[in-house]
């Protein structure tokens, strides 16, 4: 391959992530952005550069890298789009019964707070928020008061799977290491070789906490 044909890969790669570098926040999350810089990427880690072309084996590199973290922020920020999205058309806020807080999770929502006062009272302090209340004990002290418990559904984050160790969204589940999931793509072996129940314990709520639909997210 002629240097100048290398040069030119590694300039249009360049070209594209500053291309897209102008772009509101808005435009960057509705570009397609997978495939533009997708592209790039392959083209650029295809690329046979002889030893001796040091310099062009650094920018590679450099702009590779460039290219990956642009595209993570941008799955990251469509994630974000499509959960505050969610949010906003989510049902009414939930009241579960006592004892609920296992069910809670499994929703993908996640321990916030105590709240003590009436439903009402519990429904104005929280209004808009995407939470949902678990019944605790009657309050003494005042009729229909009691002590709720606040849980806040969790945002989908990057987690490493703990099968094959790739990057992918989901929500962090209690019996998973911190910071660890199951990516989409092992979710089908791990299923085969372990119970319903088991994978649920394991790794959480298909749908909430790994394999989530989509771009969707919720």
């Amino acid at each position: 391959m002629k240097i100048s044909d290398i040069r030119r890969a590694i300039d249009s790669a360049q070209n594209a992530r500053t291309d897209l570098q102008g772009h509101t926040t808005q435009e960057f999350i509705a570009a397609d952005v997978s495939a533009r810089l997708g592209r790039h990427i392959e083209t650029l880690s295809a690329l046979q550069i002889p030893a001796r072309y040091v310099e062009e084996l650094r920018q590679r590199s450099v702009a590779i890298d460039a290219l990956a973290r642009m595209l993570d922020r941008w799955q990251g920020l469509r994630a974000a789009e499509a959960t505050k999205s969610a949010a906003s058309k989510a049902s009414p806020i939930q009241f579960l019964p006592f004892g609920s807080g296992p069910e809670a999770r499994k929703l993908g929502f996640r321990f916030d707070r105590e709240y003590f006062g009436t439903q009402a009272d519990a429904l104005k302090a929280f209004a808009g928020q995407d939470v949902l209340f678990v019944y605790g004990p009657e309050l003494a002290s005042k009729p229909d008061c009691f002590a709720f418990g606040v849980y806040r559904r969790q945002q989908t984050q990057r987690l490493k799977c703990t099968c094959c160790g790739a990057s992918h969204f989901g929500r962090q589940w209690d019996n998973m290491d911190t910071g660890y999931g199951l990516c989409p793509a092992c979710v089908d072996f791990c299923a085969a070789r372990c119970e319903p129940e088991k994978m649920e314990q394991t790794y959480g709520v298909r749908g909430v906490h790994y394999d989530l639909p989509s771009l969707a997210l919720v």
